[in-house]
């Protein structure tokens, strides 16, 4: 695992890899709350089962831990930029029926 970047420290990327980090925070987020749910819908939810998947998600949220330590230190007008590239990417993909 790589250290962290101190939020100090400036982060130079450009908007489209800060969109895809992004990305990659939202495909946690949604991991980890789907996950979530499932646990505290299950009706066990201490089980070597609830274990192995808990275990599972880590895979996904340790790189994105990283993204989101190296995203503190991200110029706020990349991070603006990269907001509006994945806002526009999503506006691409939505038609008036739902999404593509």
């Amino acid at each position: 695992m790589s250290t962290p970047i101190p939020a100090s420290t400036p982060v130079h990327l450009r908007p489209a890899a800060v969109a895809g980090m992004l990305d990659t925070l939202a495909a946690a987020d949604r991991e980890l709350a789907g996950e979530l749910d499932r646990i505290a819908s299950s009706r066990s939810p201490v089980s070597t089962v609830t274990v192995a998947a808990l275990e599972r998600l880590l895979t996904t949220l340790r790189p994105a831990a990283e993204v989101r330590s190296r995203l503190a230190g991200v110029d706020p007008g990349v991070l603006a930029a990269a907001i509006r590239l994945r806002r526009e990417r999503r506006d691409l993909r939505v038609l008036p029926g739902g999404l593509r």
